[in-house]
Order: C-alpha cells, then structure tokens, then sequence
C-alpha cells in the first residue's frame, strides 16, 4: 500500500471506529436522523438492562431474547452487521431495515421512526 492509501485507511478507520481503553469500537453510523439514533440507543440499553436481569435471575430464554434484541439494536445503529460507510446491497440494507424494526417494534411511536432511512 502506497503513503497516500495508508492515510486514507486511517482516516477512514478514525471516522468509523472509535478506541476505548485499547480495544477498538465501531461508531453508530452518523447518517441516522437524530430523533432515529436516539430511539435505537434508548431500544439498546433498555435490552441491555433485559440481559443484566436475565443474567440475575438465572433465566436462559430471557437472556437469548435479550441478546438478540442488543444485537438488532447495534446492527439498527450500523455497531455491527454491514458496514455503513462502504455502499450496501438491497440485502444489506435489508437486514438494517429489519433489524430497526425489530429493535423499535416495542417503543412507542416508534412505527414512524422504525421506517426511515
């Protein structure tokens, strides 16, 4: 890789990750309106709060449920699944789709936030 790629790389690394205490994050995508971010982050740590009681109270199926739901909530706010800053396919970008609806299908008013891009 030549000098001018390799500042490329990392100016794209330090736009979509973030360093926390030596381990490297992937940053929610900032295309999000802020009104959607805000709802997906809400959905987030309330299923975050879901596992920490499942995990209090010995409870499996609770916690797989909860998982999942921290799981559609980050792959929602692009932390993980597709990369948002490369250009996505229709599968792509309908597995975000899903994955909002799913994390914003038991917040209320969510049904019109749920639906944008």
């Amino acid at each position: 890789m030549n000098r001018a790629a390799d500042g490329d790389a990392l100016r794209r690394s330090a736009e979509t990750h973030r360093v926390i205490k030596g381990r490297r994050w992937r940053v929610s995508d900032p295309a999000l309106e802020p009104e959607l971010r805000q709802a997906l982050v809400n959905a987030l740590m309330d299923a975050r709060r879901a596992v920490k009681a499942a995990l209090a109270a010995d409870d499996d199926s609770a916690l797989a449920a909860a998982r999942s739901r921290v799981d559609d909530a980050k792959v929602a706010l692009g932390e993980r699944g597709p990369k948002w800053w490369e250009p996505m396919t229709d599968d792509e970008e309908s597995i975000r789709l899903d994955s909002r609806r799913r994390a914003l299908g038991s917040v209320s008013r969510s049904a019109n936030i749920a639906d944008r891009a």
